[in-house]
């Protein structure tokens, strides 16, 4: 933790006056002093680490008995979470975005196959900018993600009907979806070291109200360029949005990241 420094003043002695004791000065030689242009002592650490250096100095089996101090030690401030989730609602929105256009250009089969491949991107990720020992690259875990693929691709394969067209655009979106995912997952954790830290519930409430404060400017740049028309949803699209929107995405990125 960031120390507290607080000066401590320390007066040098007087000065020998020149006069006639020039001769003995002379003869006896002057100890060797060292005058530092400033002196500060550690005095106190702030108030904000006061129970964590509480807890470095309490034994091992005293500190598990107090499991609920543990919990609340190094706990994000509601301002702290706010600035993590301004950075992600981008990446959390790009990730979707991706998502649902894959959905809309190709089939939902080949969307799920190519999104579970977000689990390699993130094996990899985390290799390359790992945030603690236990991210590092094994062949358990890459045998691990490419059995988790091999079965989302057998499961998908036997119910899929061939189709032509969009698929490779569609293909792209979700190849790019699965890796926002990752660049999510893996960012969020270089970000916050321990999952108790982060209150998820706040999180994704700071994550929907940046989207809401920030993005909506899209609707005009989409509408205006041609890219997808704007129009007013109907009671029925309404519903379905919000049905969504709390199932098919909060519900489900909560648990997902809970």
């Amino acid at each position: 933790s960031e120390p507290l420094y607080v000066p401590v003043k320390f007066h040098d002695l007087p000065t020998e006056k020149n006069g006639t004791n020039n001769s003995d000065a002379e003869k006896t030689p002057k100890k060797p002093r060292v005058r530092f242009s400033n002196i500060m002592e550690i005095r106190q650490l702030p108030s904000s680490h006061a129970l964590e250096a509480k807890l470095s100095r309490m034994s091992y089996p005293t500190v598990k008995e107090q499991e609920s101090i543990l919990k609340t030690v190094g706990k994000l401030t509601a301002t702290q979470v706010a600035k993590i989730s301004f950075f992600f609602c981008f990446v959390w929105f790009l990730a979707n975005f991706s998502y649902q256009e894959a959905l809309s250009d190709t089939q939902v089969a080949i969307v799920n196959i190519l999104s579970s491949t977000s689990g390699l991107f993130t094996l990899i990720l985390a290799a390359v900018f790992p945030s603690n020992s236990g991210d590092r690259f094994t062949l358990s875990k890459l045998l691990a993600v490419i059995l988790s693929i091999g079965g989302v691709v057998l499961v998908n394969l036997s119910g899929s009907e061939k189709s032509a067209g969009k698929d490779t655009i569609g293909s792209l979106w979700s190849l790019v979806g699965a890796m926002l995912y990752a660049v999510y997952i893996v960012m969020i954790k270089r970000k916050v070291d321990r999952e108790d830290k982060l209150d998820i519930p706040m999180f994704f409430g700071f994550v929907g109200l940046f989207n809401l404060l920030l993005l909506w400017p899209g609707f005009f740049l989409l509408h205006y360029t041609g890219f997808e028309a704007f129009e007013f949803p109907s009671k029925l699209i309404w519903m379905c949005i919000v049905i969504n929107g709390l199932i098919g995405t909060v519900l489900s990125e909560f648990l997902w990241l809970w």
